[in-house]
């Protein structure tokens, strides 16, 4: 069996994302609270052959206010008196316009891991990104090109010795809508392909992908209401036939308040619950049994304190045990802003 490019694995994830600040998928789900604090902010440390794949702003990571350094602290929960064990510590510096500029982390065992920087031009677009390691050596850069419109039109990345180990290539609609992207490698050999459709109100309704040899390998549909927000995603296999479907439930104000996902057979394969807030913040996030059934009781869930800005301070992992909540995680983060 021929091995699947990883490009072909990661460009399929990247399909169900909005691809910057202003992506153009519908409207930005912002009530999504995340499992950690620091999740959100491990999709800058995607790094693929010594590459990093994108930066995030605030609005990506979920941060509100003008924040300047997020520092977090994470810890397992350990024996019947809930011990806190450390387990990771990181940071991440924004500038006054809420652009990501520098990310690191310390190792379990409390030692510096690799850093992230990025750079920006004066339109606010990232121009370079760099990770290096705990002494400093750069590790991996990549550089994106922008067109008048201010589209992403070429991004290239060079490995530690500084040569190019990836290139990719944008297309865009003349309604500025990314229609085609185009992935070589380090040989400049095409190795996948994505094209995105939408619909009348600009949302992206369909996105599929491609292999090395440009054949078919997957594709997703998008349906959303008629404010935008994303009611249900339809994955669909190399041979065009469903292997998944994902359903939201929203409120009145389009918060996520249910997220159910199907298999290929149409049985429900997990579920989750949001509640909030009166000031719209999530406080709880609960994941279900395997088939969904209203009476069953979640046995993972999560819970989450805010700041006076609306931002995270504390999230904690709850694992139900013979009908007790134990807490297993927890992760604290502190915030100084502008």
């Amino acid at each position: 069996m021929k091995k699947q490019s990883p490009f072909i694995a990661a460009i399929f994830f990247a399909l169900m994302l909005s691809a910057s600040c202003q992506g153009k998928d519908g409207k930005m789900d912002n009530s999504t609270a995340h499992s950690s604090i620091s999740d959100s902010l491990r999709k800058v440390r995607r790094v693929k052959n010594n590459i990093i794949e994108k930066h995030l702003c605030l609005a990506d990571i979920g941060l509100k206010g003008k924040v300047k350094v997020m520092s977090t602290t994470a810890y397992s929960m350990q024996g019947s008196d809930g011990e806190k064990v450390f387990k990771s510590k990181g940071y991440s510096m924004f500038d006054e316009k809420g652009n990501l500029l520098e990310t690191g982390y310390d190792k379990p065992d409390g030692k510096p891991d690799v850093k992230f920087r990025f750079r920006y031009d004066a339109k606010g677009n990232d121009t370079a990104s760099g990770y290096y390691s705990p002494e400093g050596a750069l590790l991996g850069r990549t550089y994106v090109q922008y067109d008048e419109h201010g589209n992403e039109i070429t991004e290239i990345s060079y490995d530690r010795e500084g040569h190019i180990s990836r290139r990719t290539v944008f297309k865009y609609d003349d309604k500025d809508n990314l229609v085609e992207l185009v992935n070589y490698n380090d040989r400049n050999k095409a190795e996948g392909r994505a094209t995105y459709q939408y619909d009348v109100n600009g949302f992206k309704n369909e996105a599929a992908i491609f292999d090395e040899q440009d054949k078919p390998n997957g594709r997703a549909t998008f349906k959303y209401n008629d404010r935008g927000d994303l009611l249900e995603i339809v994955s669909y296999n190399k041979e065009n036939k469903q292997e998944g479907k994902t359903t939201y439930k929203r409120d009145d104000k389009g918060r996520k308040t249910e997220r159910q996902a199907y298999n290929a057979t149409g049985n429900m394969t997990d579920k989750q619950t949001y509640t909030y807030d009166t000031a719209g913040n999530m406080t709880e996030e609960r994941s279900y049994a395997a088939d969904g059934s209203p009476d069953v009781a979640a046995n993972i869930y999560y819970e989450y304190v805010y700041d006076t800005a609306g931002n995270i301070i504390k999230s904690t992992k709850y694992e139900m045990n013979n009908g007790k909540r134990m807490a297993t995680e927890t992760e604290e983060a502190t915030y100084s802003y502008y």
